[in-house]
């Protein structure tokens, strides 16, 4: 009795369960090739990188009948060779919708004055990025403090969420200081790690004063080249000191010569910088993510313009005090004191 019992149980559950294992929508094959990300493939097949999830879920069901398939457990991590399955029909996209229609709409224009848009190429935005991105510069002044009319141009790439209720937008603020804040809309593999945010929330990117894509850019090609120099000359260290302090003068002079105001290139203006970018976007509040130097810049944006934020994210946290230079000694003078523990 008990023996029937059981199998009339199984029965049972396996009959529960069938529904559950043929879930498995129509669909074909694909094997990832060299180069491929879960988003470039969606773009591919759907039009629109941000649908890789509809992929993510139909591999998975398809792996649980058929062992050739492996479960996706990494988004950020598919390797050439392996299979995916993908369906006849995206989730979010109807029968018979062509690419162009599943990208989502540019919005209404309601950019400030002070945005000026452009072709998402010059800025090197990835190809299947940029049908839903805006690009632009924004225009601010380049030294607040003193009131001059003197304005730069800050390089903005806006990746938008076609969200019906859209959250409050993301803003990355990059390390460095003087790194390149566009760097990751070059990624083809850009929107796989940030589809989450970008499901609900714009994402914007965007150059720090001096930097690469802003207007001026301060490069100082010669202080990078400098040290090589010196090392294939066989300079001595105070040779190869001389030779950049001597480069990087030559940049200074090159910079003020074409009207550059240096001190403007600090923290307070590249505060006053998010919230240019902040009005320029059409933005009430920001969530404000630093990361690295960008967390300094954050807390710089916390104290000066407190009202814009709605959160911050501080991840990998620069002091507000800390500068270069100082780093620079702290480091130096460390090294002296194990140098000397060692000795004695």
């Amino acid at each position: 009795m008990k023996k029937s019992i059981l199998i009339i149980t199984l029965f049972l559950l396996a009959l529960s369960l069938t529904p559950a294992l043929a879930q498995v929508p129509e669909g074909e094959e694909y094997v990832v090739q060299a180069g491929d990300w879960l988003s470039k493939i969606a773009d591919k097949y759907y039009g629109s990188s941000q649908t890789f999830q509809v992929i993510i879920d139909a591999t998975n069901a398809k792996a649980a009948e058929d062992d050739s398939f492996t479960v996706i457990d990494n988004p950020d991590l598919v390797v050439p060779g392996q299979k995916l399955w993908i369906p006849a029909v995206g989730e979010g996209q109807t029968e018979g919708a062509t690419p162009s229609e599943t990208v989502p709409a540019a919005p209404a224009a309601d950019f400030g004055e002070a945005w000026e848009s452009v072709d998402c190429e010059l800025l090197e935005v990835a190809p299947e990025i940029s049908p839903m991105a805006d690009c632009g510069y924004v225009t601010v002044p380049e030294n607040r403090a003193t009131g001059s009319d003197t304005t730069i141009k800050l390089a903005v790439v806006r990746v938008r969420t076609d969200a019906a209720s859209p959250g409050t937008p993301v803003v990355l603020a990059i390390g460095g200081p003087g790194g390149n804040g566009l760097i990751r809309t070059t990624s083809i593999g850009l929107l796989t790690p940030l589809a989450p945010i970008i499901a609900d929330h714009d994402f914007v990117f965007f150059s720090q004063r001096g930097t690469e894509h802003a207007v001026p850019h301060l490069r100082c090609p010669g202080y990078t080249q400098a040290p090589i120099e010196a090392a294939l000359s066989g300079a001595s260290d105070e040779e190869r000191q001389a030779q950049l302090v001597a480069a990087m003068q030559a940049c200074v002079d090159q910079a003020v010569g074409e009207g550059v105001d240096l001190s403007a290139y600090n923290t307070n203006e590249n505060a006053a910088d998010v919230d240019s970018i902040r009005q320029a976007l059409g933005y009430d509040q920001i969530v404000l993510y630093g990361q690295s130097y960008g967390t300094q810049l954050a807390q710089f944006v916390m104290r000066n313009h407190p009202e814009i934020l709605e959160s911050v994210i501080l991840d990998g946290i620069l002091a507000a005090t800390a500068t270069k230079e100082a780093d620079y000694f702290d480091k130096r003078d460390s090294w002296l004191r194990v140098f000397a523990a060692c000795a004695a």
